[in-house]
């Protein structure tokens, strides 16, 4: 399995394209002459992917810039590349009992395409029904967080916990989550 998972995922990143694992998991029982309903094969990925699960941390500082945020009538949604299905994900977030901070999801998964891939970005802002200016992408990855965004003229927000970025990356840098609140107010 090991090997098959890391070809999926070098394969995934050179082409931008998502590779669903579940289908993939599928196509391999099918070669074999097995088939699994979708329900067995998320629970193959849930024992795949429980390791992960317990290693989410929420960062210093996010809940209340989120809830700071929120109650200044702004709406939040992660972006992210994943090959799981999104059901994964969102019982994560609920176990962390952040999944009620969040209007909406654009996973990969379900896009087809990876970040940088614009249709990342545009999928959000259609749902949000704002212009790319209004928006601002928050992301930890300047190849696949902040590129994206830029190319489409939101304006991006590298958090760089380790201090290791530079500022020409992104329209702002910040190492904290609570400068996300001084940026709100200075600039947005």
């Amino acid at each position: 399995f090991q090997p098959w998972f890391e070809y999926m995922y070098t394969t995934r990143k050179e082409i931008l394209q998502e590779k669903r694992i579940d289908e993939m998991i599928y196509a391999y029982f099918l070669k074999h002459n097995i088939s699994l309903p979708r329900d067995e094969i998320n629970k193959i990925l849930k024992l795949h992917y429980s390791e992960f699960a317990h290693e989410v941390i929420i960062n210093d500082g996010f809940i209340e810039t989120a809830y700071y945020l929120k109650n200044n009538n702004k709406k939040l949604g992660i972006i992210s590349n994943i090959p799981y299905p999104e059901k994964i994900f969102i019982d994560i977030f609920k176990k962390l009992k952040i999944h009620h901070i969040f209007d909406d999801y654009m996973f990969s998964y379900s896009n087809v395409y990876m970040k940088p891939h614009t249709s990342m970005y545009i999928c959000p802002l259609m749902k949000f029904s704002v212009m790319p200016k209004q928006a601002i992408m928050i992301g930890d990855n300047y190849t696949t967080d902040i590129l994206g965004a830029k190319a489409l003229g939101i304006k991006t927000c590298l958090y760089d916990q380790k201090k290791t970025a530079q500022k020409r990356e992104a329209d702002y840098c910040i190492h904290h989550f609570q400068d996300i609140i001084s940026i709100y107010e200075e600039k947005i």
